[in-house]
């Protein structure tokens, strides 16, 4: 879950920044260029807003925002943290050419939001100073529909509807998520959205949400897309103190370990979470003031939901210390974390801690309810100082209050460089990684490095038009700079060393273009495909899987291969989606050698084989594992696990087959973990001559 799309909240939020930034903001806030000037490509973003035909759009806005966790995945839950991690920086409106130019300061990373009217609006992300970048705006477009309950058709009132945006680097992207509530009938309206593939997912009150479905947003284009929610499962519980087992009231309890959806417990520690999906993985998130956090499974996919559950919650801990400069001048408003993360062997089941916090002014801060039984590292945040983490020797200490050491912020270095090919070609909108931390990070507890640092030793930002990039704020310490694929491209890494705050400039990264494969995915009526494509290697198995997403029209180019016949797959972003008239089924890429850039790939129309699976006394068959053959061999892409009710749906493409289905296992929770238990011949069940779309439903009993 930890993999689930980053997503930070909108905030309209200005805090103080450094004295450079606000005498920027103040030259150039909401004022015209008034004449071309010569652009400094090392201080100056800049660029043209145009239209979908390339016109200039004149008197647009354009916003500078910085956020300080965009290079780096911050799972902090705190909406206070968020808000005001988003510090607007300037303001400027195009000219009578479509363009801007802002001064900025070197090294950092911003991100661009243009409005005007007429349009939708308009986003880039990780954009730096120096940057020629082009906007285009589009005519906006507009989702709307009703959600309803699948029982009766009735409006379901008050439901939250979500749209997320894609912040995938390499599209330069990073519009926020929007919500609307339904109304009365149960409708809901998007206006004016920009274009492009996105996710929506509707969170109602006591029905169980929708899941997540994907919907194409085209330019001026209005989608209906209706709704219907099951009822879904009541989940009862109780919330008590794991020590005295004394019940715990006013205890928070959330759904998923974001905890969208929550309710309080009563005075008896007793609750009552409503409308929860009755398939797919399910965990509830708790939490109690006193107490650190925990995330609980409640379903395992295909498994029944738990009915009622006791979460037992161990009193936290309290975190003291201070933040100050080399100098041992307090630090004040620096972001401070104690982040915690476990995952299980299959990655399935995880405990999260993220309890966060600001320094006052004499540099103090102190952090509350944290987590006794888990091995925690400590973040420390401010711009102009180097980003630090250390591990916290905190898993078997007994204290209620813990003092840290005190942190000590050197001012922090500017890593900048280039990517390019063997013939010094710029790869612009490449993703390059900075991957390290602090050199005394260990300081602390040298046995016990906590899983945490993976999401706050990382981080990434992209190369601009000449092929640059830049990290601000890199503290003292061994740093890995790399360049991963984006398609098949080789990953070249490069080791330097941050000694103190000079600038460490000069860096290349140079990548061989190789071959490529080019082409385009289309559908059955002869348009675009997007979808997430996959490549291997014939004779190298060894160079593992490439992969990307295809445009929106359907192309598509893997770069970078050697010599060589591949092959693969592509999984259309409709195949799981009722946000269009139809659903396409992957599509096979016949064996191509590199080099070709006229490839074409059909995806078919997907068609729907559904059944259920009883046991043998009739009962629904829940959790079971349903494959299917093909010509004697198995379709290892396609299968399903039955839902609650026995049930299960796979889709396929339309006209293959005949397919005999396969009752084969069973999946088993033990604790946070699951594993597929194998029937042996004499208990599975099978069905031959399968066909999609037959509309039949194919029953399984299990002997």
């Amino acid at each position: 879950k930890l993999d689930a799309p980053n997503e930070n909240e909108a905030a309209n939020a200005v805090v103080a920044h450094s004295e450079a930034t606000e005498r920027v903001a103040l030259e150039d806030s909401a004022q015209l260029v008034a004449a071309p000037r010569a652009i400094d490509r090392e201080r100056d973003l800049h660029g043209i807003v145009v239209d979908a035909v390339r016109r200039p759009v004149a008197g647009a806005r354009v916003t500078v925002v910085q956020h300080a966790f965009a290079e780096l995945e911050v799972l902090d839950l705190d909406p206070a943290q968020r808000a005001s991690s988003h510090v607007r920086i300037a303001e400027q409106t195009t000219d009578e050419a479509g363009e801007f130019v802002i001064p900025l300061e070197t090294g950092r990373s911003y991100d661009l939001v243009v409005e005007a009217a007429g349009f939708a609006p308009g986003s880039a992300s990780h954009c730096h100073a120096g940057e020629r970048i082009e906007i285009t705006l589009d005519a906006g477009a507009t989702l709307s529909g009703r959600v309803m309950r699948r029982l009766d058709n009735s409006p379901v009132v008050g439901a939250t509807v979500e749209l997320r945006y894609s912040r995938e680097l390499h599209l330069k992207q990073t519009v926020e998520a929007v919500r609307v509530e339904t109304d009365a009938d149960g409708r809901y309206r998007f206006d004016n959205l920009p274009s492009g593939e996105r996710l929506v997912g509707v969170f109602p009150l006591v029905d169980a949400p929708s899941g997540w479905i994907h919907a194409t947003l085209a330019p001026g284009r209005a989608i209906e897309q209706d709704f219907r929610v099951e009822a879904g499962q009541r989940l009862r519980g109780r919330v008590v103190d794991r020590d005295t087992r004394a019940p715990i009231a006013g205890a928070v309890v959330g759904e998923r370990w974001t905890m969208h959806r929550t309710v309080r417990t009563d005075a008896r520690g007793e609750f009552e979470f409503p409308g929860l999906a009755t398939s797919g993985y399910y965990e509830i998130g708790v939490r109690a003031d006193g107490y650190g956090r925990i995330d609980q499974t409640v379903q395992a996919p295909g498994a029944e939901t738990v009915g009622v559950v006791e979460v037992a919650l161990l009193r936290g801990r309290t975190l003291r210390g201070r933040v100050i400069d080399r100098n041992g001048a307090p630090i004040e408003d620096a972001y401070v974390a104690t982040p915690a993360v476990e995952l299980d062997g299959l990655g399935t089941a995880q405990q999260l801690d993220w309890p966060s916090t600001r320094t006052r002014a004499d540099g103090t801060y102190q952090l509350e309810d944290v987590r006794r039984d888990m091995q925690h590292s400590l973040f420390v945040q401010k711009a102009g100082y180097g980003v630090g983490s250390y591990e916290v020797d905190d898993r078997d200490v007994v204290n209620d209050v813990l003092t840290i050491p005190d942190v000590v912020l050197d001012a922090g270095a500017i890593v900048r460089g280039v990517v390019v090919d063997q013939d010094g070609e710029p790869y612009v909108a490449r993703v390059v990684h900075l991957t390290g931390r602090n050199r005394d990070g260990s300081v602390w507890n040298e046995r016990d490095p906590s899983q945490a640092s993976r999401y706050i030793v990382d981080r990434s930002t992209r190369t601009d038009d000449l092929g640059r990039f830049a990290f601000a704020d890199v503290a003292i310490g061994d740093y890995d700079l790399a360049a991963p694929p984006r398609g098949a491209e080789d990953d070249v890494r490069k080791r330097i060393a941050v000694d103190g705050p000079e600038p460490v400039t000069g860096v290349e990264l140079v990548l061989p273009r190789g071959l490529s494969i080019a082409g385009r995915v289309i559908g059955p009526d002869g348009r675009g495909v997007h979808g997430w494509l996959v490549l291997e290697a014939r004779d190298d198995p060894s160079r593992g899987l490439m992969q990307q997403y295809t445009e929106q029209d359907g192309t598509f180019e893997v770069r970078g291969l050697p010599a060589g016949v591949y092959s693969g797959v592509v999984y259309p972003t409709y195949l799981e989606s009722v946000a269009v008239s139809e659903r396409l089924a992957r599509a096979t890429i016949p064996e191509v050698a590199a080099g070709r850039k006229d490839v074409i790939v059909h995806a078919a129309r997907a068609a729907l084989i559904g059944g259920r699976v009883l046991d043998a006394d009739g009962s629904a068959a829940v959790g079971v594992t349903v494959e299917l053959w093909l010509d004697g061999e198995r379709d290892g892409e396609n299968g399903g696990v039955t839902a609650a009710d026995g049930r299960f749906g796979v889709w396929v493409a339309e006209n293959s087959g005949p397919y005999e289905l396969r009752a084969t296992g069973r999946i088993r929770q033990e604790g946070a973990l699951q594993q597929v238990e194998t029937f042996p011949p004499d208990r599975s069940a099978s069905v031959r001559g399968v066909t999609p779309g037959d509309g039949r439903q194919h029953e399984l009993r299990l002997p």
